[in-house]
């Protein structure tokens, strides 16, 4: 057995543990079920979570792209709570703050940083200097890396 054979397997049985089963069509934001908490506080208020998507509407029209993409690596109903106004310019960008563990540059300013994730394991952001960003030792680690990959590849397999 080579280390990718033992990643594919880990990362099959988290996959099928945590979304049901590999043929469920899960949404782009239960990437990281742990991290829903936000999601789960507005799924009950039907009047909280319209005024949401049309927040994420408004949003998309303004920069000119879906931006209910980002829900997969980019904490939007926190984005949404924490007053951030819908109308952004084409290629505006966010604050570190909802960047969630996935997301390329998750830095130490998110607020899930030192969050525990699935495998019992806290997630380690790196630190940004001025424009330049230094990723964390786990973020440097390739096997770590190979299964972001895998999850990540998982995720677009499911969202066809």
């Amino acid at each position: 057995m080579d280390l990718e054979d033992d990643i594919r397997r880990y990362m099959q049985g988290y996959y099928r543990d945590n979304f049901n089963s590999p043929d469920s069509v899960m949404s782009r934001e239960k990437s990281f079920p742990d991290m829903a908490s936000r999601s789960r506080a507005m799924s009950g208020r039907d009047s909280d979570e319209a005024k949401f998507q049309y927040w994420l509407s408004e949003l998309s029209n303004s920069q000119g792209r879906e931006a209910g993409n980002d829900l997969r690596d980019y904490d939007m109903r926190g984005a949404y709570l924490s007053g951030i106004p819908s109308q952004q310019p084409p290629g505006g960008h966010f604050p570190d703050t909802f960047k969630k563990p996935n997301y390329e540059t998750f830095s130490n300013e998110s607020i899930y940083h030192n969050t525990t994730g699935p495998a019992g394991v806290p997630w380690e952001g790196g630190r940004w200097s001025g424009e330049n960003f230094s990723p964390s030792d786990q973020q440097n680690n390739p096997t770590l890396q190979r299964a972001r990959d895998l999850l990540l590849f998982l995720q677009r397999m499911d969202t066809r």
